[in-house]
């Protein structure tokens, strides 16, 4: 496998397992009372989510274009 292709799964497994963990850390902040850091993590998932969108299509274009090994 080629170095990117690594590159790109390795990232997208990474931030997937962060989204599940993000579940984890919002229910114990609110759990503990604490609003801005239930905020804080939601507001990092949000932007995981995305990240795992761009990693997604960026897979996607790579095997369409033969690039994906």
């Amino acid at each position: 496998m080629e170095n990117t292709s690594y590159d790109l799964l390795t990232t997208l497994q990474n931030k997937l397992q962060g989204l599940s963990a993000y579940d984890k850390f919002i229910k114990d902040a609110q759990q503990a009372g604490d609003q801005d850091c239930a905020n804080l993590f939601q507001q990092l998932k949000q932007q995981d989510s995305q990240s795992v969108e761009q990693l997604r299509s960026a897979i996607e274009q790579q095997v369409k274009q033969g690039k994906f090994h």
